[in-house]
């Protein structure tokens, strides 16, 4: 486990940060570069980009997410002095809770946390630990109020995950885990093929993608109550009003499906470069012509005792 990051106070508006506002918090960790893409060396099974193009993404995709969901940070019906986000990846999530709930004391949790912005709210310490490895308790976990996860998209054991959080949560606190997942339809052809792949990358790893109906149904046998989903169906001209002017053209890449596609496909499915740069474009394509995706969260309660 790596000590947490050195916290500063920030006052510029990070919803708006260049790829340039961002530092790398691992900079002694090596870096694989994939088609001009940073990805961290000693985590092959880390497949998000750690770059600022990744970071800026995610500031993005943050924005789609909270206009989405108005404004709401989470949907547990708490309000917590304590949490943990488990999946940080940049900790977009977690510096807007910090900077809009001075009250809260926050831990970022990720395999990788290798961006994050130049400058942080205090209250938020990122450490770098493999969640999905480790069967001990998280930093502060028994303290918490709230273990928040989202779109963590590939796990071996997702039972196990869910299990130890289980265990070493105090009871009457909340677990929420939210997803955006495509839903293409037979006019999304790249999407279809995208998702075809995804028994593959389970065949070649172990690694299942997760689905509303197994997260709840694994909450469900582990013992959590007061279980409670959302869903809801959109597009990217529904979000297209919290987007920048400089990405309204159809070719820029949002989500960074681009970078979120070259190390599955080119390091576990053996894709030749081109090939996968040809259906990354296309489901960009895809995604800016009216494909709909799902947004969807599970929340649960760990009884009292």
């Amino acid at each position: 486990m790596k000590p947490a990051v050195m916290i500063i106070p920030r006052t510029e508006d990070f919803t708006n940060a260049p790829e340039d506002a961002f530092s790398n918090t691992l900079e002694d960790d090596p870096i694989e570069v994939i088609c001009n893409r940073d990805f961290p060396a000693d985590h092959w099974d880390a497949w998000d980009p750690v770059d600022g193009i990744a970071g800026q993404s995610s500031l993005l995709k943050h924005k789609i997410w909270l206009h989405l969901n108005h404004g709401s940070m989470y949907h547990s019906p708490v309000q917590p002095k304590r949490v943990i986000d488990v999946g940080a990846g940049s900790c977009t999530w977690s510096i807007d809770l910090a900077d809009n709930h001075p009250s809260v004391h926050i831990i970022a949790i990720d395999r990788a946390i290798a961006i994050l912005p130049k400058n942080v709210p205090m209250r938020l310490h990122a450490w770098c630990l493999d969640v999905e490895e480790t069967d001990e308790e998280l930093p502060d976990e028994q303290n918490a109020d709230l273990i928040f996860m989202r779109q963590v998209e590939w796990c071996k054991d997702w039972k196990k995950l869910f299990y130890h959080r289980f265990k070493f949560m105090k009871p009457g606190s909340w677990i929420e885990f939210h997803m955006v997942t495509p839903k293409p339809n037979n006019k999304q052809p790249a999407y279809l093929e995208w998702l075809r792949l995804f028994g593959y990358l389970k065949e070649a790893t172990g690694r299942e993608f997760p689905t509303l109906d197994l997260v709840k149904q694994l909450f469900e046998e582990i013992g959590f109550s007061n279980i409670m989903t959302t869903t809801k169906e959109w597009s990217f001209k529904d979000v297209q009003s919290v987007l920048p002017a400089n990405y309204s053209k159809e070719e820029r890449d949002v989500l960074d499906t681009r970078g979120l596609v070259l190390r599955p496909l080119n390091e576990v499915l053996n894709w030749h470069w081109d090939s996968t740069e040809i259906l990354a474009a296309s489901m960009i394509r895809e995604e800016r012509a009216g494909m709909k995706f799902e947004s969807w969260s599970v929340c649960a309660r760990k009884p009292e005792e």
